[in-house]
């Protein structure tokens, strides 16, 4: 990355950018957003910095269900029912949505031996 380019977006940031009213890294995303051409590599490192925190805090969070799915008794499930019950777990603002006495009735008339 050249020293120049850092130089000026520091400059252009530090004359244009409010700090009352603007407070955090997305603010200063949207005010170099236009200007991307002009310094592509400190928006790539704005851009990468601003996106950082949210990709760690979903694979955080889904480890965490993870932790919660897996309890010893379900230790010896299939890997594409942990999958899914750990997509249920994860997703749950789609499953609170559903009526669970439907979804348990036609669970129950499905045949569940299994075949040896």
């Amino acid at each position: 990355m050249a020293v120049s380019e850092c130089e000026v977006a520091r400059q252009m940031i530090a004359k244009d950018f409010d700090p009352e009213s603007h407070k955090d890294l997305s603010d200063v995303c949207r005010l170099l957003f236009p200007l991307r051409a002009a310094f592509p590599n400190v928006y790539s490192i704005y851009a990468a910095a601003l996106t950082f925190g949210v990709s760690t805090a979903a694979c955080e969070a889904s480890f965490s269900t993870l932790t919660r799915v897996l309890t010893p008794c379900r230790r010896s499930m299939t890997q594409s029912r942990k999958a899914n019950l750990v997509l249920l777990s994860f997703q749950s603002q789609y499953t609170r949505c559903l009526d669970l006495d439907k979804f348990v009735n036609s669970f129950a008339q499905k045949s569940r031996k299994l075949q040896l």
